[in-house]
């Protein structure tokens, strides 16, 4: 699991990834300011964008975002909040979502995924689990 984690950080420093939404991905960001009609501007790593969002956030706290519509304006739907403690997402949460057993590799990597700011849809996100559980029952 560890080399799966090491290999997505190398991954993520060496491709300077464009942060350009696209519907269905989910993105991880920090709202830096609160507008009105529930408007919020997201630092996504590299860029900042305006964005409507379904619920009240507060400014300074980071969630993860399902990109519901880009175009006219960009749309997010919170899908894990971290009101608590701004850098913990409820990754157990997440993993439930996308169909995925809780267990401290699941949520090793789930961590790691979020912390990396890979946009990613939902279906590929589970297909990964998938895939790495297999490749799991007939490794060493």
């Amino acid at each position: 699991m560890d080399h799966l984690i090491n290999s997505l950080t190398r991954l993520s420093t060496h491709a300077a990834l464009p942060v350009e939404p696209k519907s269905g991905q989910l993105v991880k960001g920090e709202v830096i300011q609160s507008l009105q009609d529930n408007k919020v501007v997201v630092n996504m790593g590299k860029k900042s964008v305006e964005a409507i969002v379904n619920q009240p956030l507060i400014k300074g706290s980071s969630y993860l975002f399902q990109v519901e519509q880009v175009e006219p304006a960009l749309v997010l739907r919170t899908v894990s909040l971290s009101e608590a403690q701004p850098d913990q997402l409820d990754l157990v949460s997440l993993l439930k979502q996308i169909g995925v057993k809780e267990n401290k590799d699941n949520l090793s990597l789930m961590k790691a995924i979020v912390d990396l700011k890979v946009p990613l849809h939902k279906k590929d996100l589970a297909q990964a689990f998938k895939l790495i559980q297999s490749s799991a029952m007939f490794g060493p």
